[in-house]
Parts: C-alpha cells; sequence; structure tokens
C-alpha cells in the first residue's frame, strides 16, 4: 500500500531520440521525466517519493523504456 512501481513499454519521445541517434534520450529521459514524474506525484501527495529503477539507454528497442517506483512515506 505505500509502493508501486510503473513500467513503461511504449514511449514514442525514446523511440523518437532512438532513431536521432545522439544519445541524447540518457540525458532528457533522467532529468526532464524524473522532474515530471515527481512534479505529477507531488500533485497528489507531497509526501510520494519518485525513483527510477531503470532509464534509457536501453540495449534491446523491444523491452522496456523506463521504470519507476512511488513511495509513500
Amino acid at each position: 500500500p505505500t509502493r508501486g512501481v510503473l513500467t513503461v513499454t511504449k514511449c514514442s519521445i525514446l523511440e523518437a531520440l532512438e532513431r536521432e541517434g545522439q544519445g541524447r534520450e540518457a540525458d532528457i529521459c533522467s532529468q526532464v521525466d524524473t522532474a515530471a514524474l515527481r512534479a505529477y506525484a507531488r500533485f497528489f501527495n507531497p509526501d510520494i517519493k519518485v525513483e527510477p529503477l531503470f532509464l534509457p539507454p536501453r540495449d534491446d528497442r523491444e523491452g522496456i523504456c523506463c521504470r519507476w517506483e512511488f513511495m509513500l512515506e
């Protein structure tokens, strides 16, 4: 009841960044997505903490895009 995991398996932004081939997905996903998900969680409850469990780059473009843990403290 105090922990949840979100797994994203389809992300059009990540797919576009991977096609671009510049390696920007590592920075964008770690900085922008982390800030956005933390802001969303804070809207519902300021005590929810969000931590990435898996972020790009990924080895398999058909696999998991990213995975996040939401914890209520």
